[in-house]
């Protein structure tokens, strides 16, 4: 592997870990947020990753945007 293929799969495993465990986070405080808010490339794996391990325990919406740009996905697991 590259120096920058050792760097990109180094960051995706640190931001994969930071956002389980701001899910678990919120899971266990027994917070109840009404909008899981997502910015940025860095956190997109937390849509995915709450729908596979905590959909059932939990509902809420997902909002994702980025940059300058403001880009909406709403999901909710009744639709």
């Amino acid at each position: 592997l590259s120096v920058v293929d050792t760097l990109i799969i180094f960051l995706i495993c640190r931001f994969s870990y930071f956002c389980r465990a701001a899910l678990e986070y919120i899971l266990k405080s027994g917070k109840r947020p009404d909008v899981l808010h997502l910015h940025n490339w860095q956190t997109a794996i937390v849509a995915p990753m709450f729908w596979d391990i905590f959909a059932g325990q939990v509902s809420y919406w997902v909002c994702f945007s980025f940059g300058k740009i403001v880009f909406l996905y709403l999901c909710c697991k009744d639709l």
